[in-house]
This record gives structure tokens, C-alpha cells and sequence, in this order.
């Protein structure tokens, strides 16, 4: 299993535009006018409003969405980038065109793609040091762990059409690469659409054993009313947890779980097993750890436990 941590935390250049304004703390704002502060979009709820940071909790600003050329690698909300002819500076671009810095990066994964095709080319200054197109069409679609385990999967040469978005790979970034570029076509349908995207140095936690679990947690509460004694079932959104058996070498055990111990808390790419035949080739999840166990059972092996709860 190979953890990814989001080292992308703004874009160099991209060609999508920014529909509101960036806020300044000498304009006067007036009731309903919208910003961009720091990738997210917020509205102003109050007449005259000067000087007031959008996500100070103040009450005069209200939080209303992710930036659409952010959305992509904003690791916390549900909403991807969006590429068509209304969300692109120039109306000539058929494409979503993004720009950054990539020094230590050694792996590059984007999730849930909607394209044509997809570019990367990696850059040391100006000099150009790899390019490849990857066609979104064949590569397999495994879009949840729930999914992945209880739906059938459309192979790649049988000939099925593909529906669903595909997560994308790119392992073995060259070393000097310091400036990536991701190109992804529109389309048939005239959109693209990148869901996450995540750069970071990959950390091997071990190898993924058969046995995973998958676990779904419903949130619903029963309430009963105290004076009538009618119960009614309120519905609350349910979670996915999944439970991971690893193996790894027992002289890894504890880098992994300081590894571990530096992203409680927040959110994370997670590829199951990235090993090029693996059972569990291909499966990708955005998630954060919420416990993690480690037996050391000889000198030589360590056996682990790592459960994920799934955010996107």
C-alpha cells in the first residue's frame, strides 16, 4: 500500500478563469456580492462590509463553495473541477490545463476523471524532461472500495463501454522534476472533469494481504417521542470504512507508524496495492486513518492493521 500525502497546495497557472473577484479589505461589499479568499468562494450577507477576512466567524460573510480550479485539490469537499466552455479563460480551450511545483514529488494521482486524454509532462525549469498522453478510456474504473468489491468491473480489452471516471497513476516522477503540467481533452460531451489530484512522495506501508473489510455505518437515529411513545427513524448520512491487513518488514514497522502518526487527522490518497498484478490493482481512496495496529511477529516480519474511513 502506498500512502500519498497532498503536497499541491495552489497552482503555479491554469487556464481556468475565477468568475468572482479576490477580496481586498478596502472595498465596501454590499449584501449578496461574492469573493474569492484564500480558493474558497463566500457572499456577503451585510451592506458595507470592509475589511472583514471571509472566514473570520463573524457572521457577515457566508461560506458558499470551493473554488472550481482549486476544487481538484482541495482534499475535503466533495466537488471536483469542472472544464468546459464556460468555465475556461479563453473559449478556444477544449481542455483543463493546470501548472505546479512538484520538487520531492515521486508520485502524481488523479482521481476520478471524466476525459479524452490526459497529458503529463514534467519540467526541470524550462527544459522538458518526460511527456506521456494517457487515454482515460482504458484505464479501469474503481471509483470506491464498496464498489470495487461488489460490482462487476469492465475490463479494459473487452470491449464494454466505459460510464464511469478513472483514476490515473503516474508513478517514478524523475527525480529532478521540479514543475509538472496536466493537460485532460474535453470529452465527447464537450467537459472534462478531474475529481482529486494528489502529488506527493509515496510511502510504502507495507504490502496489501487478501482479507480486507469493508464496513458501512449508518448514522440514522431513532427518537421517541416521551409523551406519544411514536418512534421515528430520522435519516443521517452513513459512512464506508474499510480494514486493512499489511504486511511489511519488521525493521519498517516503526517508520510506518510514525508515518501514520503525522496525518491523523487529515485527509490522504491511499493506492490499496500498486503492484503491477496485484488482486487489488487500481484501488485508489481518499481517506483519513483512523486506527492503525502493528504486531511485530519475528525479527524479520511485522503483520498490521490499517482501518480508512472514506471521505470522497
Amino acid at each position: 500500500m502506498t500512502l500519498i500525502t497532498q503536497r499541491i497546495t495552489e497552482f503555479l497557472s491554469t487556464n481556468l478563469k475565477n468568475p468572482y473577484p479576490e477580496w481586498t479589505a478596502t472595498t465596501a461589499y454590499k449584501s449578496l456580492d461574492r469573493v474569492r479568499f484564500k480558493n474558497y468562494v463566500y457572499m456577503s450577507v451585510v451592506d458595507s462590509n470592509t475589511g472583514v477576512e471571509p472566514d473570520i466567524n463573524t457572521g457577515k460573510w457566508l461560506l458558499m463553495e470551493v473554488d472550481n480550479a482549486y476544487a481538484s485539490i482541495d482534499l475535503h469537499s466533495h466537488t471536483g473541477t469542472i472544464g468546459n466552455k464556460d468555465t475556461v479563460a479563453n473559449p478556444l480551450d477544449s481542455f483543463i490545463k493546470y501548472e505546479f511545483s512538484a520538487g520531492g514529488v515521486t508520485t502524481l494521482v488523479l482521481g476520478g476523471v471524466k476525459a479524452d486524454t490526459v497529458t503529463v509532462e514534467q519540467y526541470k525549469g524550462s527544459t522538458l524532461l518526460h511527456t506521456k498522453t494517457y487515454s482515460v478510456s482504458g484505464v479501469r474504473a474503481v471509483n470506491s472500495w464498496y464498489k470495487y468489491f461488489y460490482d462487476p468491473l469492465p475490463i479494459a480489452n473487452s470491449g464494454k463501454v466505459f460510464t464511469d471516471a478513472r483514476d490515473i497513476v503516474i508513478r517514478n516522477i524523475l527525480p529532478h522534476t521540479n514543475r509538472i503540467v496536466v493537460t485532460a481533452s474535453f470529452s465527447a460531451d464537450g467537459e472534462a472533469v478531474v475529481n482529486a489530484m494528489v502529488a506527493g512522495k509515496g510511502f510504502n506501508l507495507g504490502d496489501t494481504q487478501y482479507g480486507v473489510g469493508v464496513e458501512v455505518i449508518d448514522y440514522s437515529e431513532k427518537i421517541i417521542d416521551p409523551k406519544t411513545g411514536i418512534t421515528e427513524l430520522v435519516e443521517h448520512d452513513s459512512v464506508e470504512l474499510m480494514s486493512i491487513p499489511l504486511q511489511l518488514n519488521a525493521v519498517d514497522a516503526m517508520p510506518a507508524k510514525r508515518e501514520i502518526k503525522n496525518i491523523l487527522g487529515k485527509v490522504n490518497m491511499f493506492i490499496v496495492d500498486d503492484a503491477e498484478k496485484s488482486y487489488y490493482e487500481g484501488l485508489i481512496i481518499m481517506a483519513y486513518p483512523e486506527k492503525f495496529s502493528i504486531m511485530v511477529s519475528n525479527q524479520v516480519i511485522a503483520e498490521a492493521q490499517l482501518k480508512l474511513r472514506e471521505v470522497i
